[in-house]
């Protein structure tokens, strides 16, 4: 991640780990594929604003994952 300065930009490495959250299964999931990649979208989302707000951790989000960083 880059973090901007006034005069240039350097670079700080955050340190994070790999977690994986995995819903359970129902019969009132979608069978569309492309609804199933939507949900699963707005829940990484949901996610990441949570985290910001409850934990005042950065987040970066992607549509199948999120980045969690914890800036120390």
């Amino acid at each position: 991640m880059l973090i901007r300065s006034k005069r240039s930009y350097r670079m700080k490495i955050l340190s994070y780990f790999k977690t994986v959250i995995q819903l359970g299964h129902s019969s009132r999931w979608p069978a569309n594929v492309e609804a199933i990649r939507r949900i699963h979208a707005a829940f990484v989302i949901e996610i990441a604003k949570a985290l910001k707000e409850q934990c005042n951790l950065l987040t970066q989000v992607f549509p199948d994952h999120v980045r969690i960083f914890k800036v120390s």
